[in-house]
């Protein structure tokens, strides 16, 4: 099986991205980034899906998203759409969804063990 997994694609509109992916692969990893911003995909790619014979999975936004911020703000926005993301995957049916742990900002690198925790916190949270 050979999948693809590109945030390039989510530049494309999502019927064409489809098509692309259905001609050259088995499997995609949607990248719930720019028009394909998982919460708004759910409807389309249920109708478009039982279409194509590809299995698919996912992958949470990763544009301006961290889960270990210190800035309260960030992580707390970070975190819904990570969950928004998750809803939408499981809507879906898309069993398996990527998310990135977040990164240390230049704030954070002066507070490693702060940003693990707050990283390991929010893990939880979306666990839950």
């Amino acid at each position: 099986m050979i999948a693809v997994s590109a945030p390039v694609l989510s530049m494309l509109d999502f019927d064409e991205a489809f098509g692309f992916v259905n001609k050259e692969f088995d499997a995609w990893e949607i990248v719930g980034e720019g028009r394909h911003f998982l919460p708004n995909l759910v409807y389309q790619f249920l109708d478009a899906s039982s279409s194509y014979d590809l299995s698919f999975s996912a992958h949470a936004p990763l544009s301006d998203i961290n889960i270990g911020s210190l800035n309260e703000r960030v992580r707390e926005a970070s975190l819904r759409e990570i969950v928004s993301s998750i809803k939408a995957a499981r809507r879906m049916e898309i069993g398996l969804l990527t998310v990135h742990p977040g990164f240390y900002s230049p704030a954070g690198l002066l507070e490693r063990p702060k940003v693990l925790q707050t990283t390991l916190e929010s893990l939880s949270y979306i666990e839950s």
